[in-house]
């Protein structure tokens, strides 16, 4: 299987242009509803460290993987 690796520079451009697209229109209507954007914005990258970028697995995914791979018929095929 061959490994895809992206620059790092990509996931820090993509965070600040989120946070730029979810930053503006608070600040030009505040509204309780933009907290929703804030909160999934920051729960991405909370959890991008512990698992992306120091590896951590969590091995009760693996057959949770496993299952959503047999049921859309997206796993790769066995050599």
């Amino acid at each position: 299987m061959d490994v895809f690796k992206v620059p790092m520079v990509l996931p820090v451009i993509m965070i600040l242009v989120s946070a730029y697209l979810v930053i503006i229109p608070v600040i030009s209507a505040p509204s309780l509803d933009f907290l929703y954007g804030v909160v999934i914005s920051l729960t991405g990258l909370i959890l991008y460290f512990p698992f992306i970028w120091f590896k951590n697995r969590v091995n009760c995914f693996d057959g949770v993987t496993m299952t959503c791979q047999r049921l859309f018929r997206v796993a790769l095929p066995q050599k």
